[in-house]
This record gives C-alpha cells, sequence and structure tokens, in this order.
C-alpha cells in the first residue's frame, strides 16, 4: 500500500516496483513493460504525483506519438487517478495541456509528433525535471535520446534526479534491443 497525504492506494506488483526502482536513487530511465491492464500507465503517473508532492515546483512532462491519442488514453487516466484537490481541473490549461499541482508543480502532456516536428524542435529549449514516454514503442527512438538529454534541465533549489520513465507493450522494435534483450542476457546495467 502506498500512502500520502492526499490519498491512500494499493499498488498492484508493477507499481510497487515501478515505486522502488524509481526511489533506489540508482536509474536514470526505467522501462516498464507489459500487457494491456497491467498497471504502467497509472504507475508511471503516481510516480508524478509523489514526485509533485515531495518537490514543490517541479516540471514533468509525459509524451506520446500523438495528440488526439493522448487526449483520449493517458489524459483520462491522469483525472481518474490525479490526487485532488492537489490537482483540480480548474487548475489545467486547455490550450497547453498543463496540469498545475496547488504547490506549483506542473505536468505537462506532449505529442511526439514526428511528422510535423521530424527535428524535434518542440522540446528545444524544454525545461523539465523528467518524462514518461507513454507507449515507448510508439515514439521514435531519438525522442528518448532527446528526454534524456533535457530531463534534469528544470533547475530549482532541492531536485529530484533527472528521471525518463517509459512504459510499453511487447514489441519488436528499439525497446526490445535497447532493454529487454541485454536484461534476459544479464547485460543491462543499472
Amino acid at each position: 500500500m502506498v500512502v500520502s497525504n492526499a490519498q491512500i492506494w494499493e499498488a498492484n506488483k508493477t507499481q510497487e516496483q515501478i515505486f522502488d526502482a524509481v526511489f533506489s536513487g540508482i536509474y536514470r530511465y526505467i522501462m516498464c513493460g507489459g500487457s494491456i491492464r497491467s498497471g504502467k500507465t497509472i504507475g508511471d503517473l503516481k510516480v508524478l504525483y509523489a514526485m509533485c508532492k515531495i518537490f514543490p515546483g517541479c516540471r514533468w512532462a509525459v509524451v506520446r506519438e500523438a495528440s488526439p491519442t493522448l487526449k483520449r488514453t493517458t489524459l483520462p487516466s491522469f483525472w481518474r487517478t490525479a490526487p485532488q484537490p492537489f490537482f483540480h481541473p480548474n487548475n489545467f490549461n486547455r490550450q497547453d495541456l498543463t496540469a498545475t499541482a496547488t504547490n506549483g508543480s506542473q505536468i505537462m502532456f506532449i505529442s511526439e509528433s514526428i511528422s510535423d516536428d521530424p527535428d524535434l524542435m518542440r522540446f528545444g529549449g524544454l525545461e523539465v525535471n523528467g518524462f514518461v514516454l507513454e507507449q515507448a514503442e510508439e515514439v521514435q527512438p531519438k525522442t528518448f535520446n532527446k528526454c534524456i538529454e533535457r530531463a534534469g534541465s528544470w533547475n530549482m533549489d532541492i531536485m529530484p534526479d533527472p528521471l525518463v520513465l517509459l512504459n510499453c507493450n511487447p514489441h519488436q522494435g528499439y525497446l526490445k534491443q535497447e532493454f529487454y534483450n541485454p536484461g534476459t542476457a544479464g547485460k543491462l546495467a543499472a
């Protein structure tokens, strides 16, 4: 069970593993793969809620391949699980898809939109503490690399370590090469 001053919720095994990995302080990026309804998205979002509470004024970005999918899938998950009144719909900017918490922390929802922005210019100058790559198998490897580059660029007096969380469904693409194959071979460094 994970307890915060805003709410109490039961964490499933996947979510407990995500929290343990994030708060171990060992990892700069963490991928969680699994099937539908395994708790990946909710676990990642709850990590962001915790970070927003622990580090007032921090900034995080949740990235998905396309804006319509982001609005149809990730935003409803956010509003279904976001602790209220810490995050309140009145403090959500619908123009730039940014949720602002009562302590000034922010979660921005950004589409990769690689066909409209092949050079990822939308990430230039983006200052955040970290990212969630939602359905990371759908985004390009260069987006993952850009997120690694930009994580930790938002300066604060007391800062969380730069962090990139990825979640994905089973897939044969770059994530299998980057994480799964080295992991199953015992060659994936922390």
